[in-house]
């Protein structure tokens, strides 16, 4: 016999009364974790103070992660799937992805952690020398040189080549690898060319989000696949690292000092001034670890991505008081940044008796999805507006993507715009059959004139085998109902 649902047999005043005993524990918990921190923190203030120091930074979708000069890992950024959750020990190396991380440990092994939807946080057991984590897949270089790859594999680029390298970078869809002989090969989504990796003999590689950069034995770069916003087209010069992010790329000049170039809508190309030792391009941020061997980070900081970690600790007291026993600083700091997600995530509660959550609905179809608004309006005319867009949103190239409406209406209605990502191509003969993966809308009102603005951020990944569509509709304030639709196919 099938247990049955609490929620289907409890009225609601039990459930509120359930709903406030969760709230209770949660505020018990809390304070057990914020005890936890202040018994703990005077053995950090001791033992490890000043700036926190860094050997590399690696820059993801919405997250960065770093290693420290005593080998343990901070991230720093969104944590929706866990992928700011950086694991305890000792590393070598660390990876950013688009909702994972991944790093290798001092003994050569890998950890991943963060979003495992497609496999992309379950590593192969060995020992490696490097990892690289894409948008939901990652590739390691094992001690003997062969590749390995694991997790999404829709474009083939989880399908590494045979053949022995010396470094690999996994993108959006793409993966590019240097061969011991010096060549490059890359394999995977090759929509815009990003897979067509030149001739000539290299040192280093980048996959980004639909294009890559190298870096050529003699120091200059070169750039290949998507060049929308010149992230393919490098400038001159002798560098001695590169990295190609979602639609902007950057690198290390010889002198240390930095040169980025491509898509700067959130400042993510344009580096500070002074020198670097190494650089990480993400999807529409950046970050670098300066001589000094501290992490700067710039551009896109909707979820603290660019705000690195500072200090490492800070003093509590002129005179330090002795410990009986010697402090692990890494295990503490690994704990202090676990508790203080678990406090983010737990404190983060109503102050009166939380709302009971409805259940999960099943995916909208677009045609459903066309007639019922998701965000309501207001009723206060019954005007039949007119729509008409003067800047529509261009192709869905990367995450976290900003999609930008402007137009004109009635200065009673209301408008919409809405993002709808299903599997399956456009071609795919049955629109039920396809799944969706991503759907995300926002309401606005016009301004007294009838112009209006819209925007909205992607934060999925799409590939060839998806379909992409963006609604705008303007709405009777009135009637609320949908009086005009006029609807764009990105891919």
């Amino acid at each position: 016999m099938r247990r049955p649902s609490y929620s289907s047999i409890l009225p609601h005043s039990d459930l509120l009364g359930e709903a406030q005993q969760r709230h209770n524990s949660r505020r018990v918990v809390v304070a057990w974790l914020l005890g936890l921190v202040v018994a703990i923190a005077p053995a950090v203030a001791f033992g490890d103070s000043g700036p926190s120091t860094y050997t590399q930074v690696s820059a993801g979708v919405r997250h960065s992660c770093g290693v420290h000069t005593d080998g343990t890992l901070a991230c720093w950024g969104r944590d929706k799937n866990g992928q700011a959750i950086a694991p305890v020990g000792a590393f070598t190396q660390v990876g950013a992805g688009g909702a994972h991380s991944c790093g290798v440990h001092t003994d050569g092994t890998l950890a991943c952690w963060g979003n495992n939807a497609l496999g992309q946080s379950s590593p192969p057991a060995g020992l490696f020398t490097q990892v690289s984590a894409g948008a939901a897949h990652s590739c390691a270089l094992r001690n003997d040189g062969t590749l390995a790859c694991w997790g999404d594999n829709g474009a083939g680029q989880a399908s590494p080549p045979v053949g022995t390298f010396i470094q690999v970078s996994a993108g959006t869809a793409h993966t590019c690898g240097v061969r011991t002989d010096g060549t490059l090969i890359c394999w995977g989504n090759n929509t815009f060319g990003q897979a067509a990796a030149p001739p000539g003999t290299f040192t280093q590689v980048s996959a980004g989000g639909a294009h890559s950069c190298g870096l050529r034995t003699d120091g200059s770069v070169a750039c290949w696949g998507l060049n929308a916003f010149g992230e393919a087209s490098p400038p001159p010069g002798t560098f001695t690292q590169v990295s190609a992010g979602g639609a902007h790329s950057c690198g290390v000049r010889a002198d240390g000092t930095l040169a980025c170039w491509g898509h700067n809508k959130d400042g993510q190309a344009a580096p500070p001034l002074g020198t670097f030792s190494q650089i990480s391009a993400g999807a529409t941020h950046t970050c670098g670890v300066r001589t000094d061997s501290t992490v700067a980070c710039w551009g896109n900081n909707d979820f603290g991505q660019a705000e690195p970690p500072t200090l490492a600790g800070t003093p509590t007291a002129t005179t330090p008081t002795a410990v009986s026993s010697p402090v692990n600083i890494a295990t503490v700091r690994a704990v202090i940044r676990a508790v203080a997600t678990a406090v983010r995530r737990l404190a983060v509660v109503p102050t009166e008796v939380p709302a009971v959550a409805s259940p999960t609905p099943s995916p909208t179809p677009v045609s459903q999805l066309a007639a019922h608004p998701v965000s309501p309006c207001i009723p206060s005319s019954a005007a039949q507006p007119l729509l008409h867009l003067s800047t529509l949103p261009g192709p869905l190239l990367y995450s976290h993507q900003m999609l930008i409406v402007r137009g004109q209406t009635s200065t009673s209605a209301c408008v919409t715009l809405s993002l709808v990502v299903r599997a399956g191509s456009p071609n795919t003969p049955s629109e039920t059959g396809k799944r969706v993966l991503y759907r995300a809308t926002v309401t606005s009102r016009p301004d007294n004139r009838g112009a209006f603005t819209l925007s909205l951020a992607s934060h999925y990944l799409p590939s060839m085998a998806t379909t992409v569509e963006v609604t705008v509709r303007a709405w009777s304030l009135g009637a609320g109902q949908e009086v005009h639709r006029q609807g764009v196919l990105l891919r």
